[in-house]
């Protein structure tokens, strides 16, 4: 059966799940290929906005993040958390390095 659209209240169910799920896991979900679910929210207004809603409340923050990338990226001015623990990580390190050599007496 080819799926024409999608009811009231399985559009609140894709503003709920857009959230924590990708778009792939989104249209298995409903039964539907990605593709078919595109079309669907091109066809849907109400759908494709239900879809970005849920994007943008989400609580997981690669998901949050992605959507501030595609649809407002004058809003991503931050730097990208794994780059920041990444490089704060090395200078501890180093300062831990150094800390460690004075405590043996290599260092002055």
């Amino acid at each position: 059966m080819i799926r024409s659209n999608f009811s009231p209240w399985e559009i609140d169910e894709v503003k709920k799940l857009s959230g924590s799920m990708s778009k792939d896991a989104l249209a298995s979900h409903f039964g539907v290929s990605p593709y078919v679910f595109d079309k669907l929210r091109k066809k849907q207004p109400e759908l494709e906005q239900a879809f970005q809603e849920g994007r943008k409340d989400s609580k997981f923050p690669k998901v949050k993040r992605f959507h501030e990338k595609i649809y407002n990226p004058q809003l991503v001015v931050s730097e990208d958390p794994w780059v920041k623990f990444q490089r704060e990580f090395a200078q501890d390190k180093k300062e831990r390095e150094l800390r460690e050599l004075k405590d043996y007496g290599f260092l002055l």
